[in-house]
C-alpha cells in the first residue's frame, strides 16, 4: 500500500517523507551522539541501522507507518513517525529520535506537532 503524505514545514524544522536520499544523513545523525542511546529503548546506530532502515521502510511501504525525516538547516537530524490507527480513526505520533544536535533548538516539539 503506497501512501502519499505531505512535506510539513515548521519554523525550525521541515519534516520530509522518509526516502532513500535521507538514509545516509539519518545514519550519520544516529551515529553522531552515542550517549543518546542510553535514553532510548533501542539503538539505531552502527550495526543496528540497516535492520532499522529495512524495518521502517517495510512498515512505510505496507502503509502501517508514515515516517518523516526531521530536517534542520538542510541536514537530516532525526526521524519522527505518524502511526495511523485506522479502526479508531486516530493517529499516534512517535518514534521520534533526534540527538544532541537538536539540543538548544526547538526541533523536537516542532518535529512532533508540525
Amino acid at each position: 500500500m503506497h501512501l502519499d503524505y505531505p512535506v510539513l514545514k515548521g519554523r525550525f524544522v521541515t519534516l520530509e517523507p522518509l526516502a532513500e536520499p535521507h538514509r545516509d544523513g539519518l545514519r550519520a545523525a544516529a551515529q553522531a551522539d552515542q550517549a543518546i542511546w542510553d535514553i532510548y529503548p533501542y539503538s539505531v546506530a552502527g550495526e543496528h541501522f540497516d535492520p532499522f532502515w529495512t524495518g521502517i521502510t517495510a512498515r512505510r511501504d505496507a502503509g502501517a507507518l508514515l515516517p518523516y525525516a526531521v530536517m534542520a538547516g538542510g541536514d537530516c537530524v532525526g526521524i519522527s513517525c505518524i502511526v495511523p490507527d485506522r479502526p479508531n480513526r486516530v493517529a499516534e505520533i512517535g518514534g521520534t529520535i533526534t540527538g544532541r544536535i537538536c539540543a538548544g533548538r526547538r526541533s523536537i516539539p516542532r518535529a512532533s506537532v508540525s
